[in-house]
């Protein structure tokens, strides 16, 4: 749970930094700011909140897959593990295939699906 623990901040640039690398500077900067917004609002308790704040997000940059790989980073602490791995197929599809792929598999790990599940994916 990501609520109450000191490495939020840790993950929050965790998140951010691909989004400066491979966003134009205006676009990084707003989304890096939401995420952070919605990281502040799981870490005070309000995950529903914090889910709609990623879900907007979503809908504010629909055809960027850093955004899609952050946002999925997210939904996953949220424990929407779904919505994650369909986001990160989604920034898969947008042309990021090896670090949505890559993240895909890490999440699907932590979830501990065994190893033919992993193959799927």
């Amino acid at each position: 749970m990501l609520v109450r623990r000191p490495h939020g901040v840790v993950l929050a640039l965790v998140l951010a930094l691909p989004l400066a690398i491979a966003s134009p500077p205006r676009m990084a900067l707003d989304a890096s700011a939401s995420l952070l917004r919605a990281i502040g609002l799981a870490q005070s308790g309000q995950r529903r909140l914090a889910r709609t704040e990623v879900l907007q997000i979503l809908q504010r940059f629909p055809g960027s897959a850093p955004v899609r790989i952050a946002a999925a980073r997210l939904l996953f602490v949220l424990r929407d593990h779904s919505r994650a791995l369909d986001e990160l197929d989604r920034a898969a599809a947008l042309g990021a295939p090896e670090p949505a792929l890559g993240a895909k598999f890490e999440l699907a790990r932590r979830l501990e699906w065994n190893h033919d599940a992993l193959d799927a994916v």
